[in-house]
């Protein structure tokens, strides 16, 4: 998954709503007051409280950043302008969704933010060729 965003206002989550083997997920970006991306509910636990966590800001205001995440059967790599943010590799059955980001079914993709306001100018979804 490729994405342009940029911040435009506020300072909370930007999130892309994941599918990793079978268990749909949520990868928070900028959490927390904006310092805080991880997988959301790994283990039950919130993006700023497992072994995902990553204590860094990756939106900044009015600056437009390239995003690609890269999901495997049993991994979630996130790269903010090719630099590596996140990675994290596990049993997909650890992953789960917060009540509060449900959608209506379990096998979609989806996107989702919270007391933030965020542009998208492209978003490209894509299988890699074996």
């Amino acid at each position: 998954l490729h994405l342009r965003v940029r911040r435009e206002a506020r300072d909370d989550v930007f999130g892309i709503g994941l599918v990793v083997g079978g268990h749909q997920t949520l990868l928070a970006i900028d959490a927390y007051g904006g310092e805080t991306t991880g997988l959301h509910r790994l283990d039950g636990k919130r993006a700023k409280d497992n072994e995902s966590t990553r204590k860094r800001r990756v939106l900044p205001p009015d600056t437009w950043v390239e995003l690609e995440c890269r999901v495997t059967p049993d991994s979630v790599t996130l790269l903010a302008d090719d630099q590596s943010v996140l990675e994290w590799s596990g049993d997909p059955a650890r992953l789960s969704v917060d009540p509060a980001w449900t959608v209506p079914r379990r096998d979609w993709l989806f996107l989702a933010s919270h007391d933030s306001i965020f542009a998208i100018s492209h978003l490209t979804l894509s299988t890699p060729q074996p």
